[in-house]
This record gives structure tokens, sequence and C-alpha cells, in this order.
């Protein structure tokens, strides 16, 4: 399913499990097929990892510089991912909450 407005191209990739969905996805955005900035949400935190360890997404893809939100005495998580948005940051975010909604920009 493809999400188009006036800024940006949403792509949302929806399939079986273990049928290359992430795999393939790392494959486009290595080989440039898919332009930065991006906002990766997956609902599994190896994937995106924690603070203290990377996960896939930081593994396979170093060069990208993906950054996980973080909250502080001052921010919010969601705050911090509007910032890094903003920035123009690569950003990966574990969510296992489908009803959370990211404002658009």
């Amino acid at each position: 399913m493809e999400i188009n407005n006036k800024f940006k191209k949403i792509q949302i990739v929806d399939a079986i499990m273990g049928s290359g969905k992430t795999t393939g996805m790392f494959n486009k955005i290595a080989s440039g097929d898919i332009k930065l900035p991006i906002l990766y949400i997956s609902p599994y935190l190896q994937e995106v990892g924690s603070n203290s360890e990377e996960g896939r997404i930081q593994k396979s893809l170093p060069d990208c510089e993906f950054i996980s939100p973080k909250a502080s005495s001052l921010n919010s998580k969601s705050s911090n991912i509007e910032e890094l948005i903003k920035e123009g940051s690569n950003v990966v975010k574990w969510s296992t909450n489908t009803g959370h909604h990211i404002r658009g920009f």
C-alpha cells in the first residue's frame, strides 16, 4: 500500500513472516533504491535495537546511521522522534502499539 501527500511518499510492506520483507528493504536501501531519510518502525526489538545495543538495521546498514529516539528529563520519545524527523535523520523505532500515531510533517 502506498500513501502519497505533497511532502512524502509512505510505503507499507505487509506479507507473511519469512517472505523477505526486511532483507529486501535493507537491500533496496543499500543500493540507493529507497531515498533517505527513513523512518523504520518494527514490532521486533532485535530489529531496531535498544539504547545499549544495535539492532539488525544498524548492523546491516551502518552507513545510514539510524538513530533510536530517546526520552530525557525535558522531552518524551515522541518529541525526540519529531526533532529527529525534522532534522532529516534516519530513525528506528520499536513499537507494538498499533494505535500510536506520529504527526505528519
